[in-house]
């Protein structure tokens, strides 16, 4: 999480391109991290384990860093990397992926279903269930 926090830090600062790579290292650390000896990514990364979070918070930030930047297939790649690691998505993977499939910017996301500091999960779910069809068809892929 230090990475992630770093990137924050560098990011509110204005050193935009800093906070990208802090993320982008943070991100290719995780990734180290998971794998077996084999290079294989593990089956499953839950989120209700608390060690896996700082590993998948590096996962999820550097999938919303790309999105942000307009690297749409590099964000939807590590996102539904992420989604099918942890299909349980107790941290709302699928929403970002289905808000980039509709073509929302991460802004344009926050600033719809952001409530104090989180999100409107009401409104979230609702909006995705009218839309899920897309988000299935994408993940099955």
């Amino acid at each position: 999480e230090t990475y992630i926090y770093l990137s924050e830090i560098l990011e509110n600062e204005g050193h935009i391109k800093e906070a990208e790579e802090v993320l982008l290292e943070a991100y290719q650390k995780a990734m180290e991290l998971i794998k077996g000896n084999d290079g294989k990514l593990p089956y499953r990364l839950s989120w209700k384990h608390e060690t896996n979070r700082h590993l998948i918070k590096a996962i999820l930030e550097t999938g919303i860093m790309f999105w942000e930047i307009g690297e749409i297939d590099k964000a939807l790649e590590i996102l539904k990397r992420l989604y099918k690691l942890d299909p349980e998505d107790d941290i709302g993977v699928k929403y970002y992926i289905l808000a980039i499939l509709e073509g929302m910017g991460f802004e344009e996301f926050e600033l719809t279903f952001g409530k104090n500091g989180g999100y409107d999960t009401k409104s979230l779910e609702s909006w995705f269930n009218k839309y899920r069809e897309k988000f299935e068809e994408f993940i099955g892929n």
